[in-house]
């Protein structure tokens, strides 16, 4: 630990030397809270202003917690930006919902410094996180049962979000600012045992540091051990991702069962999360056991509900991922010879157009139409029901959908998913698989509709 503040001030500046996390002359939004660990870094960005010619400022956000207290703040921080020579910025913010206020505040607090940096066109945004944080975070990370992802706790660099303090501990901060006989704001919010990181501050940590002095440092080099394992998983979810991902035909993400089998269990879990696309959410524990269990013992149909709102579905020699999608089962459009028809729909793309040169093939994506045997009303695109009957192109009596989507093997999630194109009260197409035979092409169509049912690009890995 340094032990004078021109130390920290030498540590600091070296520090961002060789963390690269900061550009020489580049300009950075300080966010300032008033508390001793802001005020720090404003001062040793102050001191270190002209080796980088750095162009520099200041946000204060105003939760308006406590008051006049909160407002003192603001006054503060205001003052503390006159005297370092910076410009000020601040927003006021109030919040009548219950309910999970401390995300809430950080949600608006990150939207103002953003907006702010945005509208001066500057290139970074610096917090005054530090070592006693991170060990914060990955206390509450543990309690919460998070996995090596939540483990890498709180990162030096996330998008425009730089935290050049990590490596510096509370202590030194006192130091730093009583050597320097520097003043900052109290936040008495902070003792609030409502909060949870404030339990683990308050009842927890000091309990810790008996056991070791240096457990902020030890968090710290576990978070960095963690970043370096995140890693080699990514390096290797990428290769295995690009064997085992696809689109099926009908649109949905799988995952074949094969190429899965051939990796740890672990990372057939992590690949399926990728899949999910869920990586900025933690899950918990038991999401990770039900998922586990899932891939080594689920048969054919078995489904599972996974975080974001996905299912993942058993279907013979693959895994099916289905997201869904707050999407209007029922979407209807008037005929308009002029403007071809184009929606999007789950994951698919419907189109219909006039053409007068159809080409045929044995592409179930693409069907050709007798334009004139439509209802010229409305025509809808809408989920099948059971009841759905229809004639397939070919027959003479009408038939099941559920049974046609049976003898075309269709999987479980496909048939959650699979659309129909109805005119007045038939169904003129099932979308992609089977056309009505009263509408198909005859020598005597004088007007041909094409329809096209595709779904959209494979996903790509992360």
């Amino acid at each position: 630990m340094s032990n004078t503040a021109e130390e920290i001030k030498i540590r600091f500046r070296d520090d961002l030397i060789s963390s690269q996390l900061i550009e020489t002359e580049s300009s950075g939004l300080l966010a300032v809270s008033g508390g001793i660990d802001s005020v720090v870094m404003a001062y040793l960005f102050a001191q270190v202003r002209d080796n980088f010619k750095l162009t520099l400022a200041i946000a204060h956000f105003n939760h308006s917690l406590r008051g006049e207290e909160s407002d003192a703040d603001e006054d503060f921080v205001k003052d503390l930006a006159k005297a370092l020579g910076m410009p000020f910025f601040s927003e006021k913010w109030t919040s009548s919902e219950r309910g999970n206020w401390e995300e809430r505040a950080r949600e608006a607090r990150y939207s103002f410094l953003n907006k702010t940096r945005q509208q001066l066109g500057y290139d970074w945004i610096a917090t005054a996180h530090h070592a006693d944080d991170q060990a914060e975070t990955l206390l509450m990370r543990l309690v919460e049962g998070s996995g090596y992802r939540g483990l890498r706790g709180i990162s030096e660099r996330n998008g425009k979000v730089v935290r050049p303090l990590l490596k510096f501990s509370k202590a030194e901060f006192t130091h730093y600012a009583g050597e320097n006989e520097i003043s900052f704001r109290e936040d008495s919010s902070n003792q609030d045992t409502r909060f949870r990181r404030n339990r683990i501050r308050e009842n927890i940590l000091p309990q810790i540091k008996k056991l070791n002095p240096h457990f902020s440092q030890t968090a710290q080099r576990t978070a960095s051990n963690m970043v370096e394992i995140a890693e080699w998983v990514e390096e290797h979810l990428h290769d295995l991702y690009g064997r085992a991902v696809s689109v099926s035909d009908n649109g949905l993400i799988q995952i074949d069962e094969k190429a899965l089998k051939e990796v740890s269990s672990f990372l057939q879990k992590e690949l399926v999360r990728e899949v999910v696309n869920e990586n900025d959410l933690p899950w918990r524990g038991h999401v990770w056991n039900n998922l586990n269990h899932f891939l080594e013992k689920a048969t054919i149909g078995d489904i599972m509900v996974l975080p974001g709102d996905c299912k993942i579905l058993k279907d013979r020699d693959r895994f099916l991922v289905m997201q869904e999608t707050d999407f209007d089962d029922l979407n209807a459009f008037q005929l308009d010879i002029a403007t071809p028809v184009s929606l999007k729909v789950r994951g698919h793309n419907f189109t219909m157009d006039l053409t007068k040169e159809p080409t045929f093939s044995s592409d179930g994506a693409t069907e050709f139409i007798d334009f004139d045997q439509l209802d010229h009303g409305s025509l809808h695109l809408r989920l099948w029901q059971a009841g759905d009957r229809m004639v397939p192109l070919g027959m003479s009596g009408h038939k099941k959908v559920s049974d046609i989507l049976v003898d075309a093997k269709v999987d479980r999630f496909s048939k959650m998913s699979q659309y129909v194109l109805t005119s007045g009260h038939e169904i003129v197409w099932l979308c992609g698989l089977r056309l009505n035979n009263k509408f198909k092409v005859t020598s005597s169509t004088s007007s041909v509709a094409r329809l096209n049912w595709s779904h959209t690009e494979r996903p790509e890995a992360h």
